[in-house]
């Protein structure tokens, strides 16, 4: 991965102006980067911007290097076994032929996932050298146990720790494909990893319990990022307003607002696995939607698209021209994980640091159900593909507030008064 340094400096224009430039050194070679913030009184948010454009680049440092590691880790093996000796080709091995071939059937975000999680394969059945005729459950049982206590290795500081749960059942559907492909072929009898099992505990035990903001806190938290020109401050009011996926609100174009009708769509999505994809495409079917615009968020699309113009027209050349809703100032479309990041940081400084930018989802859901919305509709609003996904966090958020409403009796009827009462009475 190269080195990504950079400084701050001035440059004045043609119209005597001077800004803010972010200069970068990525592996050896400069970069302008404009941060359209003129010098006076700016200094304080030139040094932030800085910040923001040396993440975004140093992740797409380590995305790149990520990428050619993918490429040299799981090279084709295509013609490296004949059919009558492939049942002896190593484990290992095998793994990158499933991969080649099933990654022509998926959608290429898919097929990324399923890189990741067989480049973690092939790294540790590579190392106890298995041959695909000889891997028994025990094997893919001790596989599951290791990553699950120290499979992952920090790349910084080389400590290991476990990966989490499903994570490691990712690794192991990788791993139930690859063997059930081969008992297809007729390469073996059986599959073994069929009957191992990753973790005793219910799929209902592993589910993590909603976090979200009530109407207030979502208000609060709003105007704690307007104060601070937050770059983010549009696309999380709009994931808020709407319940979007973090894909969902970078997959919004120009032309998913439409004026005439006053109306939103969702039919596009934004996501990163080794690179960003933009895919016309939405998670689930019931995912495409579309949403109602009041005159409040008429006008606020309106001033996006106004503003998106301005900066066009400022950065001229300079300007990576698309149609996406939310992106840099310069146009350039956000990381994915930078707006989970820069989220992560914002929250902890508002003083809720356990509220995901997925959780911000379940602020939505809150906030209707505290307007009085049932489930049913809830579930047409987020566009969750079954009832059941809607209803766990229906439920967490009924829970969360009829314990509200026990602690609003305390006191109301004075217990240990009472009872001292008695006391003397019978005393």
């Amino acid at each position: 991965m190269d080195e990504v340094t950079g400084t701050l400096q001035k440059k004045t224009m043609k119209s005597g102006k001077s800004y803010y430039y972010a200069v970068l050194n990525i592996g050896g070679k400069t970069k302008w980067i404009a941060t359209g913030l003129q010098i006076n009184g700016n200094k304080r948010l030139a040094q932030r911007r800085l910040q923001e454009i040396l993440q975004e680049y140093t992740e797409q440092s380590a995305a790149a290097a990520s990428q050619q590691a993918c490429k040299n880790e799981i090279p084709s093996v295509e013609g490296s076994t004949g059919n009558e000796n492939q049942a002896d080709v190593l484990f290992s091995e095998w793994v990158k032929e499933w991969l080649i071939s099933r990654k022509i059937d998926v959608r290429e975000c898919t097929g990324e996932s399923y890189e990741t999680h067989a480049r973690v394969i092939v790294e540790y059945f590579n190392e106890n050298q298995i041959k695909l005729s000889e891997i028994s459950y025990s094997d893919i049982e001790e596989y599951c146990k290791f990553m699950l206590k120290e499979g992952k290795v920090n790349r910084y500081t080389g400590e290991r720790s476990g990966y989490a749960i499903r994570t490691v059942r990712s690794q192991k559907f990788i791993i139930t494909s690859a063997l059930n492909w081969a008992v297809k072929r007729g390469l073996i009898t059986n599959n073994p990893a069929l009957t191992v099992t990753v973790s005793r505990k219910k799929n209902r035990q592993l589910a993590r319990k909603p976090v979200f903001f009530t109407v207030k806190e979502v208000n609060d938290y709003l105007t704690f990022l307007k104060d601070k020109n937050d770059i983010l401050y549009g696309l999380i009011y709009t994931t808020l307003m709407f319940g979007l996926r973090r894909s969902e609100v970078l997959g919004l174009t120009v032309q998913s607002v439409d004026f005439a009708r006053r109306k939103l769509y969702i039919n596009r999505t934004v996501v990163k696995m080794l690179h960003i994809h933009d895919e016309n495409a939405t998670k689930t079917f019931d995912s495409e939607r579309e949403y109602p615009l009041t005159d409040e968020l008429i006008t606020f699309f309106k001033e996006v698209i106004d503003q998106k113009r301005l900066y066009k027209k400022f950065f001229g050349n300079n300007y990576t021209d698309n149609d996406f809703l939310f992106t840099w100032e310069d146009g350039r479309p956000f990381f994915p994980d930078y707006v989970s990041k820069h989220h992560k940081k914002m929250i902890a400084m508002f003083g809720k640091p356990n509220l995901t930018f997925h959780n911000l989802r379940h602020s939505t859901a809150c906030i209707l159900y505290e307007q009085g919305w049932k489930a049913k509709d809830i579930q047409e609003w987020l566009g969750h593909a079954d009832i059941v996904t809607t209803m766990n966090i229906y439920t967490h958020i009924d829970r969360a507030h009829k314990q509200k409403q026990a602690e609003s009796l305390s006191g109301v009827l004075n217990h240990e008064k009472n009872t001292n009462n008695s006391m003397e009475l019978l005393g």
